[in-house]
């Protein structure tokens, strides 16, 4: 395995568990505005690998 695997197993693990906060496991039936909510929700949250920044704030920078 190379290192990034373990990087975006970690990443994965993460995304699901923030996934997991809204939708709990077994749920079958979702809303387009339900996903469109949570996407919004992760990209809206600071993360400690931008330095406390969102993503949306990065990617405006660049």
């Amino acid at each position: 395995m190379y290192k990034s695997d373990f990087a975006q197993l970690n990443y994965d693990k993460n995304k699901k568990r923030c996934d997991r906060r809204f939708l709990p496991k077994g749920t079958k039936n979702t809303t387009h505005q339900k996903v469109a909510f949570i996407e919004n929700w992760i990209n809206d949250y600071p993360k400690k690998l931008f330095n406390y920044k969102t993503p949306f704030e990065v990617f405006s920078i660049c």
